[in-house]
């Protein structure tokens, strides 16, 4: 009938779904937000990505062929000082490697090494001459150079990879599975040892 006014429940269902249809707008709009915010947000993470500068030609392919050698050691070599005897160039070197570990001041591995010493952040570098790769030792003999960075040659790669922490150690701590070790750097000596004077006096005598 014409004229007629809603009953109050009527009128409380009509007032009741109209409070519930804004909420859901609300709701739907702060969704749209959020939705914005995070597509804008991994669009700009994207970018600064591939913002990135990559390495090319030679140095990449030597980066790849040295990936092999960014290994994290299962358990650390213990820190002991050598007990009596006449300490040698492999065993300061030993030491004083230990002692960086520590300090989590070596990098290894050619991408690491370049980037520390490209930074000057290198206190002495550490080259195996059994390095068969000819552009990975004139790079970094040529950073060494360039940035009057100290440098020791040693014999053998995986020795090398033993010092930095390239293996397992079994019960008895010896070194097992040894990965090869082309380079490595000191970045902090750590404490002070009688290692760390060897390597210092003999840096003296070289130079």
């Amino acid at each position: 009938m014409e004229g007629v006014k809603p009953s109050k429940p009527f009128e409380w269902i009509l007032s009741v779904l109209g409070r519930e249809y804004a909420v859901s707008c609300w709701c739907l709009q702060k969704l749209r937000s959020l939705d914005d915010a995070m597509q804008q947000w991994q669009k700009s993470m994207s970018m600064n990505h591939s913002s990135e500068e990559e390495p090319t030609g030679d140095l990449k392919k030597l980066i790849m062929a040295d990936e092999n050698e960014d290994v994290v050691a299962e358990e650390q070599p213990k820190v002991t000082e050598e007990a009596g005897g006449v300490m040698d160039l492999n065993s300061a070197l030993q030491g004083v490697l230990k002692r960086a570990l520590v300090n989590q001041g070596v990098a290894r591995g050619l991408r690491e090494c370049v980037k520390a010493l490209d930074r000057r952040q290198v206190h002495l570098c550490i080259l195996s001459k059994d390095c068969d790769s000819a552009e990975y030792v004139r790079l970094v003999e040529a950073l060494v150079a360039e940035h009057s960075i100290p440098i020791i040659q040693v014999a053998d790669g995986k020795q090398l990879g033993e010092w930095v922490g390239l293996c397992k150690l079994d019960r008895e701590g010896n070194a097992k599975k040894v990965v090869k070790c082309s380079c490595a750097v000191i970045k902090d000596w750590g404490e002070q040892s009688e290692a760390k004077n060897f390597i210092t006096d003999y840096l003296a005598k070289q130079s």
